[in-house]
């Protein structure tokens, strides 16, 4: 009887020990996922926020890269009317070829 009992006991315990187990690993596996889900979102948002001042570079360097293609585009129309029109001052204030043409 009294080894039944103590049996029982023995039995009673280790029931309880492997539930206490289970409850751990549910625990562990609980606070697992939620760290994975904090990171995941964690580089998300950091993604996100990386792309945004990617995006914001990118524009500024296409500004810039637009306003100095115009400055140089101006700058060789300027320069194209000044030879051209220094050739044609030349040609008009030059009698003799004006009067040979």
């Amino acid at each position: 009887a009294i080894r039944d009992e103590n049996l029982k006991r023995q039995e009673e315990s280790q029931m309880r020990i492997e539930a206490l187990r289970r409850q751990t690993a549910e625990y562990e596996a609980n606070i697992r996922k939620e760290t994975d889900q904090a990171r995941v979102e964690a580089e998300t948002k950091g993604r996100i926020e990386q792309e945004r001042k990617n995006w914001d570079l990118h524009m500024q360097r296409s500004k810039m890269e637009s306003i100095e293609f115009r400055s140089t585009v101006l700058e060789g129309i300027r320069e194209a009317g000044s030879i051209l029109g220094d050739g044609f001052k030349e040609y008009i204030s030059d009698t003799q070829k004006l009067t040979t043409t």
